[in-house]
């Protein structure tokens, strides 16, 4: 059952990057963030609210590691990125983010998970990274280096993030982390939204602002 749930939030995950690509062609990439952040938020904080649940104090630090891993710097770095490359940088520059967040998972937790899961691992994201050079993707783009940069934020808030769902659960620690940059993010949607115009904005735009908010950050998750 539980493979089966990991394969569905593949699939659920895999339109990430084309939704975010889409919706930074037309709109300012803080703008698709604060969008994405703020209705995700709002998911959020409805299921919190339902179970009335409050983080111990000895556990807001890793709870804020992992909102500006997995939450916000993710979001940012991906969103700029997508602006500059193609959405199939996108997915090849992120199809090594498995195996940076099981390096840093075996240096954090100093469990390895043997030698068959690391060759495996590294066979995968570097079939990624030939085809990248030689399928006629192109070279090296700034938006590529930012792609490397969210990989790293990913990582390091998924590991922390999972290190705290083992003791308190995968929705109360993944909405927590999400509702910590709501503040933020809905102040940014009122700052930019009064300096762009929405009308002209299409209607795959709207559809991929609501995917990225309803899905890939807040109920996939």
């Amino acid at each position: 059952m539980n493979i089966v749930a990991a394969i569905f939030c593949v699939l659920l995950f895999s339109l990430t990057v084309p939704f975010t690509r889409i919706a930074a062609l037309e709109l300012s990439p803080l703008l698709v963030v604060s969008l994405r952040l703020s209705g995700a938020g709002l998911v959020c904080a409805a299921l919190i609210g339902a179970e009335r649940w409050i983080p111990p104090r000895r556990i807001w630090h890793l709870l804020l590691l992992t909102s500006l891993g997995a939450v916000l710097g993710f979001s940012l770095l991906t969103a700029f990125a997508l602006q500059e490359v193609p959405s199939v940088h996108g997915a090849l520059g992120l199809a090594a983010l498995p195996a940076v967040t099981a390096a840093y998972s075996t240096i954090r937790d100093r469990v390895n998970p043997g030698r068959v899961f690391w060759f495996f691992a590294l066979l995968g994201t570097l079939l990624s990274v030939s085809y990248f050079f030689s399928a006629g993707v192109g070279g090296l783009l700034r938006g590529d280096l930012l792609l490397v940069l969210a990989v790293l934020s990913a990582s390091l808030g998924y590991v922390e993030g999972g290190r705290l769902s083992r003791e308190f659960g995968g929705k109360r620690i993944m909405c927590w982390a999400v509702l910590l940059v709501l503040p933020l993010s809905l102040l940014l949607c009122l700052v930019l939204l009064g300096q762009q115009a929405l009308a002209p904005v299409s209607a795959k735009v709207w559809g991929s602002i609501i995917y990225l908010a309803l899905v890939s950050q807040s109920l996939g998750m």
